[in-house]
């Protein structure tokens, strides 16, 4: 620059040119300043004075706003020191890829947890005993607190991840030794096949739909199916340490389902209950049950 407008003769170029250790940076790398950009105090003070201050202020005026901007200081000076001992770990994790995709899909409360499971396993040592790729195998452990070392098996073309601890068949979220391992691998998303519907923020405005048209005195189905779940549930609990009142459950149910069938149709997914079982028909038992009260 000095060579391009010509000014290597300036005196006040020249000047600025022999104290550049003290005001360009690249130059101050070798030596410990605590990261302090400017030792002059004075100017963060102006700073922060200036921005309250205006010139037709007084004295007074300047005595309170100095007690204002000193109370601030202090305030600051307790907050962070409320973080440095309590720990704000929100901060620390907040550029992790695959923490920002749990913010966004998961609620808060498992969030929470998904956080928790991801920051216990970063001390984790992760260890590859397997390699065909694309499939690896890791031993995970925590090498102070775990005593068992887990086996997670992590298929690179697939995405899919699975642990020996089956803590996400439990729970519905990944454990700390998935985490570790994909962390390890650079996935910056959870994938598709481990988000579970209900813990995320989309299962609270889901809308249960409900085919039975809105009217006075006309039950929803899904009030109705649970009424109805309870109350055979109550009849099959009743009937199951009797082999008479289990006929009747059998034969009633038999006799409901083709009535059934023929008004709404059969599903493919239902069971078909052979005819010729050797259950007795619905009609049968009432008989057997009037010749017994007779006799």
């Amino acid at each position: 620059m000095v060579e391009k407008y010509n000014c290597a003769e300036v005196k006040w170029i020249q000047d600025l040119y022999v104290i550049k250790d003290l005001w360009c940076p690249a130059y101050s790398k070798d030596y410990f300043s605590g990261g302090i950009l400017s030792s002059q105090w004075s100017e963060t003070t102006n700073k922060s004075i200036s921005r309250r201050l205006h010139s037709t202020h007084g004295l007074c005026d300047f005595y309170k706003c100095f007690i204002e901007v000193v109370d601030e200081w202090r305030s600051n000076e307790n907050s962070d020191d409320y973080d440095t001992i309590s720990g704000n770990r929100h901060l620390v994790w907040a550029d992790i890829g695959i923490l920002e995709h749990a913010r966004v899909i998961y609620t808060t409360a498992m969030y929470l947890q998904f956080e928790d499971n991801f920051v216990n396993g970063v001390p984790c040592v992760a260890k590859v005993v397997n390699m065909h790729p694309p499939l690896y195998d890791y031993h995970v452990k925590h090498p102070k607190k775990d005593f068992l070392m887990h086996t997670v098996t992590y298929d690179e073309s697939t995405c899919s991840i699975q642990c020996t601890c089956k803590y996400f068949d439990e729970v519905g979220l990944l454990c700390k030794h998935c985490l570790r391992v994909l962390h390890l691998n650079n996935v910056t998303t959870i994938p598709k096949r481990y988000i579970v519907k209900r813990w995320t923020k989309d299962a609270m405005c889901t809308k249960v739909d409900d085919h039975v048209v809105e009217e006075s005195g006309v039950v929803p189905s899904s009030v109705w199916r649970l009424n109805t779940l309870r109350n055979f549930n109550k009849l099959i609990i009743m009937s199951q340490n009797d082999m008479g009142a289990r006929n009747i459950m059998e034969a009633a149910f038999t006799e409901c389902q083709k009535r059934v069938e023929l008004l709404v149709g059969s599903s493919e997914n239902a069971k078909q209950i052979p005819e010729n079982d050797g259950i007795q028909s619905l009609d049968d038992i009432y008989e057997d049950e009037n010749l017994l009260e007779t006799d």
